[in-house]
């Protein structure tokens, strides 16, 4: 399993001894599993929240020394010893009020955030109830759990699978999503929020934010009748004009995506939704989507495009999502090696395979597709009485075990087809409006801010112009422009969201500027000209080029004066005209709440802390361009920031604020079977603001890394000026380990890298990756 690590977090200290539940502090750590003689009764399982009350149940018990929470299933084991700490991203363990004879050695990797609430119940009580279900089955019944259709009745959804009254068995009401529950029927309009994009999640950088953000949308999913969210999309970007960039998660780099990909995942199912990793696997380009075949060699897919679905498998995603390409040959939904062999067998994926729309080419269940998703009402290929019974089991037990794994069966409030209408035309929203601006605010990049002229000063500002392309945007109308339309608030295709409003960046702007005593005007002499602008992306089409829409790179160029470029775009970007410009920055579709975040941070009401979750090119020569027919991905490795032939106008991890920062690498010492290294991050500017350090690991040659690759990162709390923050890092095994074909190997030694973005490293220092084997020497 793929064990997400570097966790930064805050080390707490206990006062051993003391039973006082209410004064006490237990010292924990995410990612470690204790193992030790578990006590007599010591056992208790499914009803814990977080691992504090578990943690509290052993301060309590007479004798317990130590203890392990499992997130996935709630489970707390009381132990009379811990002798070793063994890595494992399910655990969250620590000690009790009885000493332990074995601590770990070094310092105790800090905890994580808590995560939501654990679904209903773990894998193995999901997969003995739905074989129990199972064996009450008709063959039909069976049958009818294979084939999704589509229905534009009223009460049903995108995807469909009836429900089994007498079994109690739920219907499956599946919808799209990308900015959120997408509003496929006019009468949407205005009942669910529209967030921010998948990738302005990943420009925050933030685990917390990512999770709260999930759960609200598994919230608004709930509400609507639904129990399967068709996302997260976590594929790792490789092609910068990609027309569907906006809906990933993971950006290009496969760690960032990891992390993300995992809270986004607990968050959703924690309300009774099914996620949907998509889309596996290769899915990184529009262009002729139906037909191109990809050859992958193991150690680029597993190292760079696998990361992210392995982490969204071990976060107990519930459904994975096949594609429409080819992949060595043969359709993604129908191929063996990727389905069954990787993901299901060497990923542990435990959940059911899906197609995409249309994507089934066959009836390929004894290949790995447990579900086929026919695109229209229309027959397709498919043949359920043509898969053998052995093959038909399984598929149905998957999907089982996926719905009573997040409890889909006591939380789904609608049947299909039978009453769900009223639950789609409710308003969902519950004041959702206020956590997507906040998302919105945090996820915006500032990319340069020469002279300080940000934040906005009435004494530097008295008179301000707003123009450009998307100042004063509106939004598409799918069911009048067609659904792939896109706008600059949401991309176009199956993950739009029409909102109930959205606010232009001019409206939030002026609005905010006006209560600062500036004035606005849309003429004449002004001390800053400030350019609304963007490009716009959809679901079917790759990008015709990088450049911004409707001329606006020529009009930016033509500007004299103090000039502000903000961009609301679907991904990369050129930006030939940067160095003219005093300020720039840049958002991924910021949804509704769009212009009250550019004025957050325009302002100084939030000073920035977006950072980019992809580079942006100098050229279009520095990216790889779409293709056809059959694509071999003949770079490996050496993608995005990997590649060292690429120029980047603005590298990946890149992202100012309105304060600067010192970093300083205190401590690096063995932590279990991980290493921790601890940070000293000082605010020496004059604005409190939030960090963004990121450790990026050089691996000696025998791994074969281009580059110096991520493995570390965190946003701190607001930094005071003139204070300091602690951030330790903690590297896994499996961080520092390469893939062959033999399996994951661990390097010796190898050098982590801190700094504020893949090209701005401040501090450096060579560790050893063995017990016998560590040197502290900063470079």
């Amino acid at each position: 399993k793929l064990q997400l690590a570097a966790l930064a977090c805050v080390s707490t200290a206990s006062s051993h001894g003391n039973a006082t539940v209410s004064n006490d502090i237990c010292t924990s750590a995410h990612g470690l599993d204790c193992e030790g003689d578990d006590m007599p009764n010591g056992h208790i399982g499914g009803i814990f929240g977080s691992h504090l009350a578990c943690c509290q149940l052993c301060e309590r018990r007479s004798g317990c020394a130590a203890w392990t929470w499992r997130w996935q299933t709630g489970d707390c084991y009381l132990k009379n010893a811990c002798s070793n700490h063994r890595p494992d991203d399910a655990c969250h363990s620590g000690y009790g009020a009885a000493p332990s004879p074995t601590p770990p050695p070094g310092p105790t990797p800090p905890p994580s955030p808590t995560p939501p609430p654990a679904p209903s119940q773990g894998w193995e009580a999901a997969y003995a109830k739905a074989r129990a279900v199972l064996l009450k089955m008709s063959r039909e019944e069976k049958n009818s759990m294979l084939r999704s259709k589509g229905n534009s009745q009223r009460g049903y959804y995108v995807g469909n699978i009836n429900a089994i009254e007498r079994l109690g068995v739920p219907s499956l009401n599946m919808q799209d999503n990308g900015n959120g529950f997408r509003t496929t029927d006019p009468f949407m309009y205005g009942t669910v929020t529209c967030w921010p994009s998948a990738l302005s999640l990943a420009a925050t950088w933030d685990e917390e934010l990512v999770s709260q953000t999930a759960v609200a949308m598994g919230q608004e999913f709930n509400g609507k009748g639904a129990n399967v969210i068709l996302g997260p999309a976590v594929f790792v970007q490789r092609i910068a004009k990609g027309g569907r960039n906006w809906e990933s998660l993971s950006g290009e780099d496969p760690y960032l995506g990891g992390r993300l990909v995992a809270r986004f995942v607990q968050g959703v199912q924690s309300q009774g939704v099914i996620a949907t990793l998509k889309h596996f696997a290769f899915n990184q380009q529009e262009t002729q989507r139906n037909d191109f075949n990809v050859q992958v060699d193991g150690k680029t897919s597993w190292e760079l495009y696998y990361p992210p679905f392995q982490a969204g498998i071990d976060a107990g995603a519930g459904a994975v999502m096949c594609s429409y390409n080819k992949e060595d040959g043969l359709h993604s939904c129908s191929n063996p090696q990727r389905l069954k062999q990787d993901l299901k067998q060497a990923m542990g994926f435990r959940g059911f395979v899906m197609s995409d729309w249309g994507a089934e080419h066959g009836t390929s269940t004894a290949q790995g597709e447990d579900m086929d998703q026919m695109n229209g009402a229309g027959p397709d290929q498919f043949n359920p009485w043509a898969v053998s019974e052995v093959d038909v089991n399984e598929a149905v037990t998957r999907t089982l075990a996926a719905m009573y794994m997040v409890g889909a069966d006591t939380r789904t409030r609608c049947i299909g087809g039978k009453n769900c209408d009223g639950l789609l035309h409710a308003d969902v929203q519950a004041g959702h409006h206020t956590l997507a601006k906040t998302v919105a605010s945090e996820s915006i990049v500032l990319l340069k801010n020469d002279g300080n002229l940000l934040p906005l000063r009435k004494e530097t500002a008295k008179r301000i112009r707003i123009v450009g392309n998307a100042a004063k945007a509106g939004v598409v109308d799918p069911s009048k422009d067609g659904w792939a339309a896109p706008d600059f608030y949401a991309g176009g295709g199956s993950g739009h969201v029409v909102p109930g409003y959205h606010v232009t960046p001019y409206d939030g702007i002026k609005n905010r500027a006006l209560q600062a005593g500036m004035e606005v005007v849309d003429s004449g002499n002004v001390d800053i000209t400030i350019v609304c602008t963007g490009a716009r992306a959809a679901e079917s089409y790759d990008r015709a080029s990088l450049s911004l829409d409707d001329k606006a790179d020529e009009f930016i160029a033509s500007l004299k004066g103090n000039v502000i470029v903000l961009m609301q775009v679907p991904g990369a970007v050129l930006m030939p005209w940067r160095d003219s410009v005093h300020a720039i920055a840049a958002s991924f579709f910021l949804g509704q709440e769009t212009g009250n975040a550019w004025a957050a941070v325009l302002f100084g009401d939030h000073a920035p802390t977006g950072r980019l979750p992809l580079s942006f090119p100098a050229t279009e020569r520095d990216t790889i361009e779409p293709a056809s027919g059959n694509i071999p991905y003949s770079e490996g490795l050496s993608q995005g920031y990997r590649n060292k032939n690429f120029k980047h106008s603005f590298a990946f991890g890149h992202g100012l604020t309105y304060t600067t920062f010192s970093y300083t690498i205190t401590r690096n010492v063995p932590c279990g079977q991980s290493i921790c290294v601890t940070v000293s991050i000082a605010n020496t500017g004059n604005v409190s603001a939030a960090a963004v350090p990121q450790l990026y690991l050089e691996f000696p040659a025998e791994a074969q890394q281009p580059a110096a690759i991520l493995k570390g990162f965190t946003k701190t709390d607001l930094i005071l000026p003139g204070k300091t923050a602690l951030v330790t890092f903690t590297l896994l095994p499996r961080d520092l380990s390469y893939w062959t074909p033999g399996g994951w190997k661990r390097v010796t030694g190898a050098t982590a890298h801190v700094g504020a973005a893949s090209d701005d490293i401040r501090t450096s220092v060579h560790i050893g990756t063995s017990s016998a084997s560590y040197d502290f020497v900063v470079v």
